[in-house]
């Protein structure tokens, strides 16, 4: 029935998108795109691409981090908290309203102070997450918490993919 709806509602929104103004790509490369697959052309690329190197190995160690503690906090609400699906479900869909309704504000924020800085503020707020969740000890906590969490990690995402727009030849 949901999936009938979103299919119909998909199918209705493709004459909009047909008429939608793109204007024309020019295809202009000034970089030469190599892949090093010895060893030895491997610093010379990360050289020549420093920015995105640096880039992508925060990236990878802070998604890493994210992803090892997330689950644990489901958990805990669930079996510690003896949160019920319910309550559970109604304090995710807060989370996913509070990080939609945040973008447009993050946004702002990155055309004021760019993207360098957002992603700095955000990644410094985002390490806090995890020592927020001791002093959780009841539901409207556990609501609280990745209500923070999403706003916060809004930013980051919207700044994390700008930020490698900026960084890539």
């Amino acid at each position: 029935s949901i999936f009938i709806l979103s299919a119909l509602f998909g199918m209705a929104a493709i004459p909009f998108f047909m008429k939608m103004y793109e204007t024309p790509m020019h295809r202009v490369f000034h970089y030469r795109h190599s892949f090093a697959v010895h060893p030895s052309g491997w610093m010379p690329a990360l050289r020549a691409n420093r920015g995105l190197a640096v880039f992508t190995v925060y990236m990878t160690l802070i998604n890493f981090a994210i992803h090892i503690a997330a689950p644990f906090y489901m958990v805990y609400m669930l079996r510690e908290l003896n949160i019920g699906y319910e309550v559970f479900a109604v304090i995710v869909t807060l989370g996913a309203l509070a990080r939609i309704v945040s973008y447009k504000h993050w946004g702002w924020f990155n055309d004021l102070f760019g993207s360098r800085t957002i992603f700095i503020i955000c990644a410094s707020l985002g390490i806090w997450i995890p020592f927020l969740w001791l002093w959780v000890g009841d539901p409207v906590g556990a609501a609280v918490v990745p209500i923070i969490d999403c706003l916060i990690f809004s930013g980051f995402d919207l700044v994390a993919f700008n930020y490698l727009l900026d960084v890539t030849p």
